[in-house]
């Protein structure tokens, strides 16, 4: 009964307002209907990415003995390839054509692929169809023994001939490690990857959103008051700093530049092996990944230089006077240079000196200069401009 009689006293309410339209009410329809129309065009325009992980690289090829292959991918932030950064399968030899897959991870910012092609030094040769990427249904051809497409370049281990043929014969005394590998190739991994769609809903989101705003305006809103208007931006304008980084990796808006000297925690997979440790590393993961994350790091560590004078990484470097920059800290042991708390006995430094003496005097035998170079730390040279909290004993 109660919540008929809420409804019908809204009804009721609404009706009233309808039957006695004053000029503001007048205003706020004609608005709603132009915010109507802004929005929906807005929404309209807008486009995102939609995903369809994990991208992969399939591979059919002819080959007489069992053997491993690997896939080594290299993300825009790296210079070189590493063992983290690729996928490894050992594939039985059937002697007749086959195809097998490498699922890349779920990254968008592959620029340069390595194919290995074996670690059996039975493996003379290896005949090569096609190597592919697919992602969503589109392909990318690296190499195609039919008609000729071949994005991969030869190291000096590995000879092609007609047909995909490769000849795996490395030279004299050369370690055993065959393989093709691209150029910049990340326009058009992009380009295959990025794929654009609208966003859905748009017309009933915006119906939905003007209606709302209308019905407030009308039914409670009439004279619309200052504080009013601020605590509701206030609220919405809070509710949006929780969502944006949600909504930054939902749309992969994200650069994804890895601004850390470290490898980012990649995302876990949940098995019965890490039931337990799964909660942690997949914090681990999200706090190295969420959206907007290099945006406010940058932001935080402009906002305590420029305002308050402050090291982002105090344990490691503090700022002085007219922003010197001073290592501190236990980082390189400059609290223990500084405090001398870490100086040589007389019993380490003879040992020392004798090594030195010691190894000039080999390094003479054969004709070789050898020099010892000690500086000093910047704390010495310019102590006038470091932080009240460094001294010098």
């Amino acid at each position: 009964m109660k919540n008929e009689e809420s409804s019908s006293g809204l009804i009721h309410a609404l009706s009233f307002r309808l039957k006695n339209l004053n000029r503001f009410s007048i205003v706020a329809l004609l608005g709603s209907i132009i915010l109507f129309f802004t929005l929906e065009w807005i929404l309209r325009s807008i486009e995102i990415t939609k995903e369809a992980y994990p991208p992969k690289i399939v591979v059919t090829a002819t080959f007489n003995e069992d053997d491993a292959f690997t896939v080594y991918y290299m993300p825009n932030s790296e210079s070189q390839y590493s063992d983290e950064q690729s996928v490894s399968h050992y594939i039985r030899s059937k002697k007749k054509e086959q195809s097998f897959v490498f699922n890349l991870p779920d990254s968008r910012l592959i620029k340069k692929i390595r194919f290995d092609l074996g670690r059996n030094e039975m493996q003379k040769e290896i005949e090569i169809k096609q190597v592919y990427l697919s992602y969503d249904n589109r392909d990318l051809i690296l190499f195609d023994a039919k008609t000729g497409v071949n994005l991969f370049h030869v190291d000096h281990g590995v000879t092609l001939h007609k047909k995909g043929r490769f000849v795996l014969d490395p030279p004299n005394n050369s370690y055993y490690d065959p393989y093709l590998y691209t150029d910049d190739i990340s326009a058009q991994y992009s380009s295959m990857l990025g794929r654009k769609v609208g966003l859905p809903f748009h017309t009933l989101v915006s119906f939905i959103c003007t209606l709302s705003l209308l019905l407030y305006v009308l039914l409670f809103q009439q004279r619309l008051r200052l504080r009013t208007i601020f605590y509701s931006f206030a609220s919405c304008f809070f509710v949006a700093i929780l969502l944006f980084p949600f909504i930054i990796e939902f749309f992969n808006l994200s650069s994804g530049e890895n601004l850390e000297k470290r490898a980012l925690a990649e995302k876990p997979v949940l098995n019965k092996n890490n039931l337990v440790a799964y909660p942690k590393l997949y914090e681990n993961y999200y706090n190295d990944n969420f959206g907007f994350r290099n945006e406010l790091v940058k932001l935080g560590a402009k906002i305590k230089y420029n305002i308050f004078g402050s090291s982002s990484i105090p344990s490691k470097a503090s700022i002085g006077k007219d922003g010197w920059i001073f290592l501190s800290g236990s980082f390189y042991h400059v609290t223990e240079d500084l405090q001398r708390s870490n100086l040589f006995t007389k019993h380490t430094l003879d040992s020392t000196l004798n090594n030195w003496i010691q190894k000039k005097s080999e390094l003479e035998k054969d004709s070789i200069q050898f020099y010892k170079a000690v500086w000093p730390d910047k704390h010495y040279i310019y102590p006038e401009f470091m932080p009240r909290i460094m001294t010098i004993l």
